[in-house]
């Protein structure tokens, strides 16, 4: 029997869904400089831009209580000094609607849809810089909407950026001739430092931080130790962003391997390691 506060839903990307992409003041987004043309692209998604409002019906009628979606922060944000007032009201009523028939507003506040101006003046969360601007767009979000959301999400799938897949995701194009693990752990060393203030900002409001979307499992092929010790460092870079998370330091292990490897991020002192 489940709880009466049990949340049951669904979820999506703002680039997937809302399609409105050239509307209301939008720019483009990295996830716009990974598509290859083989698939659908992200300018028309499933229309959620002009058509929420008959999607919130059929999940009423379905009996979803909660809806964890993001907001596009390139929707949000026109330029670096500037803030796109179109697409806070979209949001406005994006969340009212929800709220109208009973179903928790999830907001993702990082999915993959920084603009494209970030990555090319800064590369991405490869810079401070962007640290810096993103978090202070998140406290404009949170200010706006802390009094109807309760429950947030500052990343998905942060732990992807120790994975193969493209970090353009995170606006960052590793530079020529820089080690790119060194590369990936200093954009990861820069998204746990967003968390963490946009964590501590939410907690302010009385918010609730639901965490990073996704962690990835492994086990050794073999009980070969050789096997295991793989296994380990590749669930050290699954866990690592859950230690710092819960704990606020780098797991000794993964810290040692930095420094071992020569892949040491530049760290300007706040996190630690036990």
């Amino acid at each position: 029997m489940l709880r009466k506060d049990f949340l049951w839903g669904g979820a999506v990307t703002a680039h997937q869904s809302e399609g409105g992409y050239t509307e209301g003041g939008k720019v483009p987004a990295v996830c716009d400089l990974t598509v290859t043309g083989k698939f659908s692209d992200f300018k028309d998604g499933i229309d959620s831009y002009h058509r929420y409002s008959e999607d919130f019906d059929l999940f009423q009628e379905m009996g979803f209580n909660a809806y964890r979606f993001s907001i596009d922060w390139s929707r949000m944000m026109s330029d670096e000094n500037t803030y796109n007032e179109a697409g806070f009201e979209f949001y406005d009523r994006f969340i009212d609607a929800l709220l109208e028939r009973g179903i928790e507003p999830i907001p993702t506040l990082y999915h993959f849809e920084m603009p494209v101006f970030l990555q090319e003046k800064y590369n991405g969360f490869a810079s401070r810089k962007v640290v810096n601007i993103f978090v202070e767009l998140c406290k404009k979000i949170v200010d706006r909407y802390y009094h109807k959301v309760h429950y947030w999400i500052t990343f998905n799938e942060q732990n992807g950026i120790l994975q193969k897949g493209p970090k353009m995701f995170f606006g960052g194009i590793c530079p020529d001739g820089m080690n790119p693990q060194t590369f990936d752990n200093q954009i990861m060393h820069h998204t746990l430092i967003a968390h963490s203030l946009v964590n501590d900002y939410i907690h302010q409001k009385g918010g609730h931080v639901m965490g990073m979307a996704t962690v990835v499992q492994s086990y050794p092929e073999t009980c070969h130790p050789l096997d295991t010790l793989e296994s380990m460092k590749a669930q050290s870079e699954a866990y690592v962003f859950l230690d710092v998370f819960a704990r606020g330091h780098y797991n000794s292990y993964y810290y040692a391997n930095m420094q071992n490897e020569g892949t040491m991020p530049e760290i300007l002192g706040e996190i630690w390691i036990s």
